[in-house]
């Protein structure tokens, strides 16, 4: 199969495994915890961060088998989305600050987009392959990383009232760690 020409033997192909896996491992459950840990600033962050980029550049050898930036964004937003649901309804009237919702529409629009996942299952199938593998083993342990994280504590109806707080006192010229309450 020309898609294995530069693989001589089974020790080679292994290794070849080994580092598709471990570097798809790596980087995208750093994206989990960091999900888990920053909650929608580490949505925003890689948002921001990720528009300097190619959106769907291939996991490959050229480019160290990195994921794409929107299969991150992705899994990000569906980790934040299982402590904070209202993120599956975008349209929601929880959703009052006009910047927020239209950040998060931005975001959404990228993710619901699976240009990735099509060029990944039609480019390489061992990468297509490990990369399926790799997305399963995180996502269904994201439940015990929730707990780990003890993320069963969030309340989601405070995350919304400070996110409004903060960014009244931001377009109010107010530091946000200023501790008064604004009146």
């Amino acid at each position: 199969n020309k898609q294995f020409k530069d693989i001589t033997s089974i020790a080679t192909y292994i290794k070849r495994c080994q580092e598709i896996w471990e570097r798809l491992f790596v980087e995208l459950l750093s994206d989990v915890v960091g999900g888990l840990l920053f909650g929608p600033a580490m949505l925003f962050s890689m948002f921001e961060f990720s528009m300097q980029f190619d959106m769907d550049t291939l996991p490959e050898k050229k480019t160290q088998f990195y994921p794409p930036w929107r299969t991150r964004l992705r899994l990000i937003l569906s980790t934040i989305s299982r402590f904070i649901p209202s993120l599956n309804n975008i349209k929601s009237d929880i959703f009052t600050e006009h910047d927020l919702k239209k950040r998060l529409l931005q975001i959404k629009e990228i993710v619901d987009d699976n240009e990735d996942i099509n060029q990944i299952n039609s480019n390489d199938i061992l990468v297509k392959l490990i990369y399926a593998d790799v997305l399963e083993k995180i996502e269904s342990n994201i439940p015990y990383l929730l707990k780990l994280f003890n993320k069963d504590n969030f309340n989601e109806e405070n995350f919304f009232n400070n996110i409004n707080v903060l960014n009244t006192r931001l377009q109010n010229g107010i530091p946000p760690n200023i501790i008064d309450e604004l009146n």
